[in-house]
């Protein structure tokens, strides 16, 4: 029996797939008209080219990415071509994908697991507070360089000043 993957290992497998559209098994066979089993097939045979949630550990969902739509629409053209699995092996190995098909967009995502809800939720709380700072800190440099401009007027009339003072008693009379 494998460990548990770590809380860190689980968001990295979110992440990657967290801005995309999301698939089940059953939303798989119905875009390409293949049987549960088949995309179960075709999932292990070529899991190297899958994200890591088409692979999940035991007991956990299969959730395919739009990439990985794209890797099955290669591997369903090259069987109905009468290719076999080394063929396809070779192709997606060369960077081939198969295009998403039409049928995908009538099927509706799978909606996002709740740990991607709170993730984008921290996300975007995240990018507000940041949006924020970076507004006080903006603010906050141009009143810094306010208050060096009327330091330096300040600084000037003072000299101005001290200046004048210096006149002004060159033209008192002597000890007076």
């Amino acid at each position: 029996m494998c460990a548990p993957a770590s809380p860190q290992v689980a968001v990295l497998r979110y992440t990657y797939w967290m801005n995309e559209n999301t698939y089940t098994t059953k939303d798989i066979a119905a875009i390409f008209k293949v049987s549960h089993q088949a995309v179960k097939t075709w999932a292990r045979e070529f899991a190297l080219y899958l994200s890591p949630s088409a692979q999940p550990e035991s007991g956990k969902r299969r959730i395919f990415t739009d990439d990985d739509v794209r890797v099955f629409a290669l591997v369903r053209e090259y069987t109905q071509r009468g290719y076999n699995f080394v063929d396809a092996h070779l192709a997606l190995k060369a960077g081939q994908r198969g295009d998403i098909p039409d049928t995908a967009s009538e099927i509706t995502p799978t909606p996002p697991p709740q740990l991607i809800i709170a993730l984008r939720q921290e996300i975007a709380f995240v990018n507000q507070r940041l949006s924020e700072e970076k507004a006080r800190g903006d603010e906050t440099v141009g009143q810094v360089k306010l208050l060096e401009k009327l330091l330096d007027q300040k600084e000037h009339l003072v000299r101005s000043l001290y200046e004048e003072i210096g006149q002004l008693k060159a033209k008192l009379p002597p000890g007076g």
